[in-house]
């Protein structure tokens, strides 16, 4: 009578690989992948639906299921990522130690997310200076968003008077500015980048300290 080969000791069954499910909305997002990699080098209008389908790897039909025009594709690309830059500076600011200035964990966290993202955040930032355009109008509001959540996460902190002054509103905008363009450096100079940071932090305080110390100045 025969008997199965008993395995060797110590050896592993072999276990075949699982597929990999389907994910809802694949191809919408290697197209969005596709269009911030041709953003980035040849600008929003300097590519067609056509050679953004042979980019992505899909056949061109499939491009007009997902998005009417680039402008529409743009839109919705710049959309996508402010919700997730926006998230993440909330998740960044929940995470500051009590009696530690925000910014030494808020821009750390906002140069890797740049650098992990960084055909769309250059993407971004030359969107936001267009003259006009949906996607433009997307970059405006979703700086705007994050200003209000940071106003809001840093009065329900005790950071700022609420609901908060103008002059705070206006500090808020001026860091935001200053650490994107500074994350859009750090991109293109990667090498630079603890200096970029310390510029970064730097402002941070200063901008913020400056307008707080404005306020006290007034209410005198």
């Amino acid at each position: 009578m025969s008997h199965p080969k008993q395995a060797r000791s110590g050896a592993q069954p072999a276990v075949a690989a699982e597929p990999q499910p389907h994910v809802y909305g694949e191809g919408r997002q290697k197209l969005l992948k596709a269009a911030a990699r041709l953003a980035a080098s040849h600008g929003h209008t300097g590519f067609s639906l056509r050679e953004l389908a042979r980019e992505a790897g899909l056949g061109h039909n499939s491009v007009y299921r997902h998005f009417e025009s680039v402008d529409a594709l743009m839109a919705a690309l710049v959309h996508d990522f402010h919700q997730a830059l926006r998230a993440g500076l909330s998740q960044a600011r929940r995470r500051v130690p009590a009696g530690q200035p925000p910014s030494k964990t808020v821009v750390p966290w906002l140069f890797d997310f740049a650098q992990a993202n960084r055909d769309m955040f250059v993407v971004s930032m030359r969107e936001r200076f267009r003259v006009a355009g949906e996607s433009a109008e997307w970059v405006e509001q979703g700086l705007r968003d994050i200003e209000s959540d940071m106003l809001r996460e840093w009065a329900q902190a005790g950071r700022i008077p609420s609901p908060a002054p103008e002059v705070v509103a206006i500090a808020v905008r001026m860091i935001m500015e200053q650490s994107f363009l500074l994350c859009l450096e750090c991109i293109h100079h990667p090498e630079r980048r603890e200096a970029l940071l310390h510029r970064a932090e730097m402002g941070y305080q200063w901008i913020l300290g400056g307008a707080m110390q404005s306020l006290k100045a007034q209410s005198r």
